[in-house]
């Protein structure tokens, strides 16, 4: 349970606060619905209307091993149609997918990687049609096994031209195909950034999870297995060094490898500058709930990056999360030592980066919770946790504030919100706690188009409550708007018509879906308290899921 009360402590959660003082905005609201369960999603215009669209990927659990796509199109209204205006049947060789203009046919489109090239899938007046060939070279996924078709960027524009360049990951390192005038990919290079390869011998030694027939045999008598796997950096596309070009930045084990691009669009074999950080002691690395993590951005927006390491648990707490911020200096140079730090107490490593107040720099938010007995009962007793967010505005010199000697930064603004959590939904549904996909929707977005970014709360009860932004970070005690809306774990926000304000897309099972959850957890608990106790003949409890499968969504686009 407290591995349980943990979890929710870091979510990024949402706030119970009391009625509206006023309504600014209002929505035109859609409700669409699909057969399947919903796993990723991409907004992008799609027939080539300059209207947005959004693609979904599903999958079905009376249909293993197959991927799913549908899409809706945005209607001249804002609004959206009930069912998918195309369908999507991913073939078995397809490893990932990507949305992106790669061909010269009317809005994005659907790009397929398989392990012996790239694929775009031609769009009909009466749905998808042929895969058409974009490249064909062995990729990273050459030889895998099928599984889900998962989506992954590929597609990025390097040179600001508007013209996408298609980069696979590969054993030597990324490949970089650039278009050429006549709309074709050609290699142009790839860069010296292998994956990191990680092997074992033999297994874990227990039959029935390894399948490994072999281990009663003598060790002398067969080769024993090799296990072994391939992991690439995070690739980051953009300018760490304020030339005016993009670089290639690979991100794996808190080592930062930046590759600077070349005056002709190259980028050189060896690494510009190769950065490693490690802030944790020898006694703490040993500590199992300790750990550190290294990441970047242009804080300061002087357009060099700038560092920032994370660092959970200690000897004495283990929900502390400290942040050490190493600024940049020309030639991707840092102090040895943090510029600044940053503490708080919270059971995740999420923060949000962005200019609350309009002024060019990026503000910190930071997530924090002060672990007690008494917040422990209230979510038993209330269904309710609160959570503190602190704020850290970037001044004008470029830092956060900071007190005369003393060795943190410290908040300008923190803000104190309630969320009414379903305790018993989530122990029915544990699965979706533990695969990170239980995230409220709490975040900061321009929803009334002022160009500052506003509060938006799911409050857990079925409503949405709005806190305007403003050039003070000053958010209001109460929601300046408050309107109905089923809380939400998977949602998308983007500006879907062009207005300039935010809208909501979000995503939910069907109510027939989640009746029979429920039903299979009650039953599950009879036959617990009776030992021995049997279903009735005659049901397949799992055609009834796969016939209540299906996703629901509610689109809310401004008017």
């Amino acid at each position: 349970m407290r591995k349980l009360l943990l979890a929710l402590f870091g979510l990024l959660g949402a706030g119970t606060l009391p009625g509206p003082a006023r309504a600014d905005i209002s929505f035109r609201e859609s409700e669409c619905q699909f057969p399947g369960t919903v796993q990723q999603r991409v907004i992008a215009d799609l027939n080539g209307d300059q209207r947005r669209d959004f693609l979904v990927s599903y999958t079905r659990s009376d249909k293993e091993k197959k991927t799913f796509a549908a899409v809706f199109y945005q209607k001249p209204d804002g609004s959206f149609g009930p069912g998918p205006n195309l369908d999507y049947t991913f073939p078995a060789e397809a490893r990932v997918f990507a949305v992106g203009d790669v061909a010269e046919s009317p809005g994005d489109e659907l790009v397929v990687v398989t392990g012996q090239g790239v694929f775009w899938v031609e769009k009909t007046a009466t749905g998808f049609g042929r895969l058409l060939p974009l490249i064909a070279s062995e990729n990273l996924f050459t030889g895998s096994e099928p599984g889900q078709v998962v989506l992954h960027r590929v597609l990025w524009d390097l040179d600001g031209d508007r013209k996408l360049e298609i980069i696979l990951p590969a054993e030597g390192g990324p490949l970089i195909f650039r278009r050429n005038p006549e709309g074709k990919f050609s290699l142009r290079q790839q860069v010296n950034l292998p994956p990191v390869v990680s092997y074992r011998i033999g297994s874990f030694g227990d039959v029935f999870i390894t399948d490994d027939i072999n281990q009663f045999l003598r060790w002398h008598t067969y080769a024993k297995r090799v296990i072994a796997s391939h992991t690439m950096p995070d690739f980051f596309f953009e300018d760490a060094n304020d030339d005016g070009r993009t670089d290639l930045l690979g991100l794996l084990n808190n080592k930062l490898r930046i590759f600077c691009q070349e005056p002709d669009g190259s980028f050189p074999q060896s690494p510009t500058a190769v950065i490693e950080l490690s802030i944790l002691t020898p006694e703490e690395k040993k500590l199992t709930l300790t750990g550190e993590a290294l990441t970047y951005a242009d804080l300061d927006r002087d357009g060099m990056i700038d560092l920032i390491m994370t660092k959970w648990g200690s000897t004495e707490n283990r929900t502390e999360m400290t942040r050490f911020l190493y600024f940049g200096k020309p030639g991707l140079k840092f102090n040895p030592k943090p510029d600044q730090i940053i503490g708080s107490t919270s059971a995740g490593v999420e923060f949000g980066v962005l200019d609350l107040n309009h002024d060019q720099k990026l503000d910190l938010i930071i997530p924090y919770f002060h672990f007690a007995p008494a917040q422990a009962f209230k979510i038993m007793t209330q269904n309710s946790i609160k959570i503190q967010f602190q704020l850290y505005l970037c001044g004008p010199n470029g830092r956060y504030s900071q007190g005369q000697g003393k060795d943190y930064a410290r908040p300008d603004r923190r803000l104190i919100l309630n969320y009414k959590i379903d305790i018993i939904g989530i122990l029915l549904d544990f699965q979706t706690l533990i695969q990170g996909k239980f995230q409220p929707l709490l975040t900061f977005r321009d929803f009334n188009g002022d160009q500052f970014p506003d509060l938006v709360a799911d409050t857990g009860s079925d409503k949405l409550a709005f806190y305007w932004g403003n050039a003070q970070v000053e958010f209001a005690k109460q929601p300046d708007q408050v309107i109905p809306l089923e809380s939400a774990i998977v949602y998308d926000l983007a500006d879907l018509n062009g207005d300039g304000k935010t809208d909501i897309i979000t995503y939910y099972e069907s109510a027939e879906r989640v009746q029979e959850k429920r039903k299979l957890a009650q039953k599950a608990r009879q036959q617990a308290q009776q030992p021995g106790a049997e279903a009735p003949a005659g049901v397949d409890e799992s055609k009834l899921m796969a016939t209540a499968e299906a996703t629901r969504i509610k689109v809310l686009v401004s008017k």
